[in-house]
Parts: structure tokens; C-alpha cells; sequence
């Protein structure tokens, strides 16, 4: 899986087209960041700020496209879409995604705020750290099924415990893995990169390139999971 997924970015003209959009859609949201940290703490900041919702969610809906594609066992990239289904999809995703990092971080603030209100915390702030670091693993590890489940039926779907099939299955297990190996490597790399450099650009296609890469690797593991339990 992960070999077909590391090819399937720049498998035919569709997906070749959709990397260098996504991509272009990625330097949009970072030039609207470093607008708004070049204004802050002006009023004025809120203009960057609102622009950058629309690179945001192209991103997330071009995303929920090659997943709900790869979930229903197509091999080939979407061409991205410029219609208003992408940013609907964008929104879907968005919402959800948020829903499910919304416990982890309260958890996170929890544990923040009671480890700052207690003296001598060393081996609480060590079991703190622990319980919310396998919070936030439990949550992202269930993310992209809630999102599939939304993308294949409604919001209610996503959020509904019920409904996300394929948690336990090992196709799943090695596909979110991959999936999270890639995303972070990515990002690392898009932050060590310095601002407007050729290894900032090269930063940004491969930050576009693992995310698909990632949402590929996802969709076929569900995909996998789906056919063995039927």
C-alpha cells in the first residue's frame, strides 16, 4: 500500500494537475500567515486572516475528494474540482476534523492548567503528559474514519461512534501509520525550510505531495478494512 501510495500523486494528468494546484493553494495560505504576522497586532490583521479560509478549505476539500475516491476503491487521483463542491466538501471536512481535536485539546489544557497550579508536579506533569498524548493519539487515529464516514454520509455520521467501521482492522492500523509518518515528515520539513528559498518550494510540493500521498494511503486501508469485514 504505501509504495502504491507514494506513486499516486503524479499517477496520470489529473493527479499531476491536482499536485501543482494543491501546491499553489498551500503557498496562498502561507503568503496570507506571514501577511498577518507582518501586521499583528494591527486591526487590519483580520483581512489575511479571513483570506486565508479559502486556501484552507480548497486544501481540505481536494483532500476529502481523493479520500472518499480511494474509500470507494478508485485507484486513480480526482482532477480537482472548481466548482463549489470542493470548498462543501472542504467544510465538511474541516468540521469534523475540528470536532475531533476539540477533546484532545481541552485534555491538553487540563493538564496545562493543572500542572501550573501544583507545586512540585514532576511526576504528575510525567502521568499528565502521558494520559493527553494517548488522548490525542486515540482522536487522530479515529479522524480520517469520522471524515470518511461524513464524505459517505452526513455530519451526524462522522461524529457517531457507531458509525466508524474499520478502526480495528490491520490495513487500517498500517495505513493511518503510514499516513502520520508522512504528514509529519512534511510538515517538519515545511517548518525547518526558510521563507522564500528554492527549499521553501520544495518544502511546499512536498507538503502537498504527502498529504495526498496520506489521504490515498488512508482511503485504500478503510477501503481494505471495508472488504474483509463484509
Amino acid at each position: 500500500m504505501l509504495a502504491e501510495a507514494i506513486r499516486y500523486p503524479l499517477r496520470g494528468r489529473a493527479g499531476r494537475d491536482g499536485l501543482a494546484v494543491v501546491s499553489g493553494v498551500v503557498i496562498a495560505a502561507l503568503l496570507a500567515v506571514r501577511v498577518a504576522r507582518s501586521l499583528w497586532p494591527d486591526r487590519l490583521v483580520v483581512v489575511p486572516l479571513a483570506l486565508l479560509v479559502i486556501p484552507v478549505v480548497l486544501f481540505a476539500g481536494h483532500l476529502g475528494s481523493v479520500l472518499r475516491r480511494s474509500v470507494a476503491g478508485d485507484a486513480d487521483p480526482p482532477p480537482f474540482d472548481w466548482s463549489m463542491e470542493t470548498p462543501r466538501l472542504g467544510v465538511r471536512v474541516l468540521l469534523v476534523a475540528g470536532g475531533y481535536l476539540l477533546v484532545p485539546a481541552a485534555v491538553l489544557l487540563a493538564v496545562a492548567v493543572a500542572i501550573q497550579g501544583t507545586v512540585g508536579a514532576g511526576p504528575l506533569a510525567g502521568i499528565g503528559a502521558t494520559l493527553a498524548l494517548l488522548v490525542v493519539v486515540a482522536f487522530a487515529y479515529a479522524m480520517p474514519v469520522g471524515v470518511a464516514a461524513t464524505l459517505r454520509g452526513g455530519l451526524r455520521d462522522g461524529l457517531q461512534l457507531g458509525s466508524l467501521g474499520g478502526l480495528r482492522s490491520a490495513p487500517y492500523f498500517v495505513a493511518w501509520t503510514g499516513g502520520t509518518v508522512l504528514v509529519v515528515s512534511s510538515w517538519l520539513l515545511l517548518r525547518a525550510a526558510a521563507p522564500s528559498t528554492l527549499l521553501a518550494l520544495v518544502a511546499v510540493v512536498a507538503f502537498a505531495y504527502a498529504h495526498l500521498a496520506a489521504a490515498h494511503l488512508v482511503g485504500e486501508g478503510l477501503a481494505r478494512a471495508t472488504s474483509r469485514s463484509r
